[in-house]
């Protein structure tokens, strides 16, 4: 018959001595976790770091709010408050390293990616701000140019007898001077004489 090797078997001391040996390691993990015991020097440096990242984006905030920009004011916000909750709460060591790289990642790279496919896809720019007819306004003075031996106006704004703003154009070379207005059914440009009386500036100069 085979013998059965006894074992010893562990007293209650060993199993105490075992079992405070866990709690140990597993609170000076804990600890690792916590990021220790924070030095009042360390909380003095992140208290006055953190005000300084409030101040910044608390100006920011305000002046988004000034320009009624409020979809990025509030995600600045969320993303102050998170930043303050993360470096103020007590452990999440883990999530204090990570949250820099984290939010640089999401403003410098996964923001500018997003934006410039939006771009691509929309007249959305500084050369699309205007509205269509300054743009056909804009057009126009690129493509008209002056003729050659043509003659030079000096053109003013003037105000009619019947209110209505009209042009008047000095013709440099030969000294006469035309008056019209835009809508030329009713204010034709024409020469204006002496028997046509004085004429006043838009803003009641002769």
């Amino acid at each position: 018959m085979a013998t059965l090797e006894s074992k010893d078997v562990p007293s209650k001391d060993e199993l105490k001595a075992r079992d405070a040996e866990i709690k140990a390691r597993r609170k000076a993990a804990k600890h690792l976790y916590d990021g220790g015991i924070p030095s009042v020097r360390g909380q003095i440096i992140k208290i006055i770091i953190l005000g300084i990242i409030d101040a910044f984006a608390g100006t920011i905030f305000f002046a988004l709010i000034g320009k009624n920009q409020y979809v990025f004011a509030a995600i600045l916000a969320i993303v102050t408050l998170t930043v303050n909750w993360i470096y103020l709460r007590k452990g999440g060591l883990p999530a204090k390293y990570l949250a820099p790289g984290v939010i640089l990642l999401i403003f410098l790279q996964i923001y500018t990616v997003v934006f410039s496919g939006y771009i691509s896809f929309t007249n959305y720019g500084s050369l699309h701000n205007g509205s269509y007819q300054s743009a056909l306004d804009a057009t126009m003075l690129a493509a008209v140019e002056p003729v050659e031996g043509a003659p030079e106006y000096d053109i003013k704004v003037v105000k009619g007898a019947d209110g209505v703003l009209q042009l008047l154009a000095t013709d440099m070379s030969a000294s006469k001077v035309y008056l019209g207005g835009a809508d030329y059914a009713t204010h034709k440009f024409h020469e204006v004489t002496a028997a046509d009386g004085l004429v006043m500036g838009a803003d009641g100069t002769a």
